[in-house]
């Protein structure tokens, strides 16, 4: 889920409990929870703009979202992903919990 009209901030109490993973084409990063698995959204910065896509998944049931857009971009390069997230994602910020 993304909105690239607006803004996520990403607040995480204990950082420990998060860890990072790139796949194959390593064009961003993956975002999961060490406790339970859970994928979190999708994160990249390029050319000094950090942009996230998040887990709908991750939401209250209740919220009411739009239905999903289909994207498949198996076939693009590298490149075209990175620039198609730059359009679709939205900007972000990691606040972690200064305990």
């Amino acid at each position: 889920m993304a909105d690239p009209e607006g803004f996520l901030t990403i607040k995480i109490e204990n950082k420990e409990n998060t860890f990072f993973y790139q796949m194959g084409h390593k064009t961003s990063d993956r975002l999961f929870c060490r406790i339970c698995g859970v994928y979190i959204g999708g994160l990249m910065t390029y050319e000094g703009k950090s942009v996230c896509v998040l887990n709908a998944n991750t939401l209250n049931p209740d919220s009411h979202l739009n239905a999903p857009t289909e994207i498949n971009v198996s076939a693009q390069t590298p490149e075209e992903r990175i620039l198609g997230r730059m359009n679709r994602w939205m900007p972000f910020e990691i606040v972690y919990n200064q305990k």
